[in-house]
């Protein structure tokens, strides 16, 4: 009876581990779901924010033009100067701030790939954890002397 009980606490503690194992698993699954649905939509804001930047100097430059012309002002080089001058920053400021977006799309992606990673390690650590305690536990009892006469020894 006392064999029986000890293989069978044996047998719940490898269950346990692999269970373990499986539930890590599945939680770095879904931190890798979560960290692929983040970067998709840091990817679709830097797609808006680059058209928003862009819409944003065309109508600023259609309104210097239209200033321009309302009070009798042709293309200048002076106006020219001002459209280019506005183009710099808002261009400046566009590139910064979407290229800032999309890197952290790109860590995003990267945190999706560790965790899928994560996730296959995860469910092989608890399988080796149960044949690590079921083989040390067996030993064990084979040092104290459980199995004496079980197998005709």
């Amino acid at each position: 009876m006392g064999v029986a009980l000890g293989i069978a606490s044996l047998g719940l503690s490898a269950a346990s581990a692999i269970s373990e194992g499986n539930a890590n698993a599945a939680g770095a699954k879904h931190q890798a779901q979560q960290a692929t649905y983040a970067g998709q939509a840091a990817r679709a804001n830097a797609d808006a924010t680059d058209a928003y930047y862009r819409d944003d100097l065309r109508t600023t430059l259609a309104n210097i033009s239209a200033i321009r012309s309302s009070v009798g002002l042709s293309d200048s080089p002076t106006g020219q100067a001002i459209a280019d001058e506005n183009r710099r920053v808002s261009d400046n400021e566009r590139i910064a701030k979407v290229s800032g977006i999309r890197a952290q799309a790109t860590q995003y992606a990267s945190d999706a790939k560790f965790y899928q990673s994560a996730a296959k390690q995860y469910a092989g650590i608890g399988m080796l954890k149960a044949f690590g305690g079921l083989a040390g536990g067996l030993y064990q009892m084979g040092q104290d002397g459980a199995f004496k006469g079980v197998f005709g020894g």
